[in-house]
C-alpha cells in the first residue's frame, strides 16, 4: 500500500513533463499537427487598411533535412475566405530552427462577401513571421482585387495520448484521496 503514493507521484511527474514538451516546445513527427493563427492587413488595392484574423492548420509529412519537414496539409481561412484546405507549391516545408513555413499556399476559388469570385495565394517567407505577402485575387473583376501583408505564429496541437496520460494521473491523485479519507 506505501507504493501507490510513489507511483502515482512517478504518474504525476511524467504527465507533467509530457505536457510541458508540448507547450513550451515543438515535437516534431511525420503526421504531428499544428495550428497556426495571426493576423493580416490590406497595403495595396481596394480595401486599404483593412485588417482581420489569420487562422490555419498543418500537418508534417516526412523530414528534409535536419530542420525542414515538408508539409503535407493546410488549411487556413481568413483573408476574405473560410477555412479551407490550400493546394502547396512543390516543396512547401516547415522550418524547426525558426518555426516558420516557407512556400506558396493557394486557396481554391471562393465567393468573397460582395458575391465576387476570389482566389487567395499566401507566400509563407522562411524566417519571417511577420511581413508575408498575400494576394486576394478578384475573378470577376480584376479591378477589385488587393494585396497586403500577413502575420502568424504556430502552436503544436497536443496527442491524445499525452491528455490520456494526464487525465490517468489526475484518477490516481483522486483514488489516491478517496482511499485516505475512508
Amino acid at each position: 500500500m506505501k507504493i501507490a503514493p510513489f507511483l502515482l507521484a512517478t504518474a504525476l511527474l511524467l504527465t507533467t513533463m509530457a505536457q510541458g514538451a508540448h507547450a513550451d516546445s515543438l515535437v516534431l513527427f511525420d503526421g504531428a499537427q499544428f495550428e497556426f493563427s495571426g493576423s493580416w492587413i490590406v497595403t495595396a488595392g481596394t480595401h486599404i487598411g483593412q485588417t482581420g484574423t489569420l487562422l490555419g492548420s498543418f500537418t508534417l509529412g516526412s523530414m528534409v533535412t535536419a530542420t525542414t519537414w515538408n508539409v503535407t496539409a493546410l488549411s487556413a481561412g481568413g483573408i476574405d475566405s473560410p477555412l479551407v484546405p490550400l493546394t502547396l507549391s512543390p516543396g512547401f516545408v516547415f522550418n524547426a530552427s525558426n518555426d516558420t513555413l516557407a512556400g506558396t499556399a493557394t486557396s481554391p476559388t471562393f465567393l468573397g462577401s460582395g458575391g465576387d469570385t476570389r482566389q487567395v495565394i499566401a507566400t509563407f517567407q522562411n524566417g519571417n513571421t511577420t511581413t508575408n505577402p498575400f494576394i486576394n485575387n478578384d475573378l470577376t473583376d480584376p479591378t477589385n482585387s488587393r494585396s497586403g501583408t500577413f502575420g502568424y505564429s504556430i502552436t503544436a496541437v497536443p496527442e491524445p495520448a499525452s491528455l490520456l496520460l494526464l487525465g490517468f494521473g489526475l484518477g490516481g491523485l483522486a483514488a489516491l484521496r478517496r482511499l485516505r479519507n475512508a
